[in-house]
């Protein structure tokens, strides 16, 4: 069921065209020269929203890391950034692309912040969109 969940974020963003930076917990060692073409998946806090009878109810934090570098026009790669953001956010919460997964009743889009990568080069950004999954885990 979080596996699901993952898995389920992983065929959205490799489905837009992006793989997958599998290094955990640093997004920060990617080579600029990648930037472009991957995605930095991160589990948040996964919390029991409800359980009833043989089902629990949990929801399943998904932090999604885009990266883009804008060279010298730093307002041109926010406007690229956002029309990213919408395409992203709209393949996560379509719900015909949930069909088959039985273990996520659905994806809720909770944030989006955009940012320069790091302090000493704003004309590379990040963004960090946050979904959480509303899965269903069986206790038979």
């Amino acid at each position: 069921m979080i596996d699901g969940a993952l898995n389920y974020a992983r065929a959205r963003m490799n489905n837009l065209g992006y793989q997958e930076w599998t290094d955990s917990f640093n997004f920060e060692n990617i080579p600029r020269t990648l930037l472009e073409d991957v995605y930095h998946l991160e589990l948040g806090t996964v919390s029991r929203k409800n359980e009833q009878h043989d089902n629990i109810e949990l929801n399943v934090p998904l932090i999604v890391r885009l990266f883009s570098r804008s060279f010298l026009n730093t307002g041109e790669g926010r406007d690229a950034a956002i029309i990213l953001a919408d395409t992203v956010i709209d393949s996560f919460v379509k719900g015909s692309n949930r069909l088959g997964n039985a273990n996520i009743e659905t994806i809720q889009f909770d944030q989006l912040v955009l940012q320069a990568l790091n302090e000493e080069n704003d004309n590379s950004l990040m963004l960090i969109i946050d979904f959480t999954a509303l899965t269903i885990k069986s206790t038979r």
